[in-house]
């Protein structure tokens, strides 16, 4: 309610005061309450730093086989949120199908995102082979590639759509 009452005393400000700018200064005023009210809240704010970095990262088992089902999937879950949380990422979504993996997430401006999936596929090669015997047959478990891209505030949520319709398709 504090945004509302902010902005209609905006509006009797400019309508009492500049009367002869009234639609100009109207339109800039509510555009000034509808980036300050409504997107400020998606930033993440740190002592010296204000950022919103979302990236949406797939990569695949080697010859992209369909082998990430059952306990191997959800193990790989618990380690994906635990290598995100020790790099003070946040989870936006996380869908792991059989033949790959679509993760989504916002990182702080200090890591990269390469450094992010080599962890994760790091760390999850080495646990899943030593709980999994038989991935040992693999020479590796991950490809050596990964896709990436950036994701804005307004297409990280068509991102995240996206991912958690995987199963629908």
């Amino acid at each position: 309610m504090g945004g509302i009452a902010y902005f209609l005393q905006i509006y009797y400000f400019l309508f009492k005061f500049q009367k002869k700018y009234i639609k100009k200064v109207l339109i800039v005023a509510f555009l000034f309450f509808f980036v300050i009210f409504i997107y400020v809240n998606e930033y993440i704010k740190h002592n010296k730093a204000t950022y919103l970095l979302n990236y949406h990262a797939i990569w695949c088992p080697r010859y992209r086989r369909k082998l990430l089902v059952g306990d191997l999937k959800e193990k790989l879950n618990e380690i994906i949120e635990e290598v995100t949380f020790e790099k003070q990422c946040k989870i936006l979504a996380l869908e792991i199908m059989p033949d790959h993996v679509h993760l989504s997430v916002s990182m702080p401006p200090k890591l990269a995102p390469y450094k992010l999936i080599k962890a994760i596929k790091g760390r999850s090669s080495n646990i899943l082979r030593k709980q999994f015997p038989y991935l040992l047959k693999m020479p590796t478990l991950w490809t050596r590639s990964y896709f990436v891209t950036t994701t804005g505030a307004v297409s990280t949520k068509k991102v995240i759509k996206y991912i958690n319709e995987q199963w629908k398709k």
